[in-house]
C-alpha cells in the first residue's frame, strides 16, 4: 500500500502557522497573569485552535491606561 508524501513545506508552514498563534497566546497569558493556560497552550498540539480560542474568547480584558 503506497502512502501519499506530505509536501515538506506544507508541515513548515503548519509548524509556523502554530507556533505564531502559541507564541502570541502565552505572550498574553504572562501579560494577563493567566499562569493555568501555559502549560495547555503548550502542550496542546491543535493547529492553532486553541491559542486563537484563548485570544478570541478566553482573555478578554478591557486595556488599563499604561498597557
Amino acid at each position: 500500500m503506497a502512502r501519499k508524501k506530505v509536501p515538506t513545506a506544507a508541515i513548515i508552514a503548519g509548524v509556523a502557522w502554530d507556533g505564531a498563534w502559541k507564541f502570541l497566546a502565552i505572550r498574553r497569558a504572562i501579560k494577563l497573569r493567566q499562569f493555568r493556560w501555559i502549560a495547555p497552550l503548550l502542550v496542546v498540539n491543535s493547529v492553532g485552535l486553541l491559542p486563537i480560542l484563548y485570544l478570541w474568547k478566553l482573555s478578554k480584558r478591557q486595556a488599563q491606561p499604561g498597557d
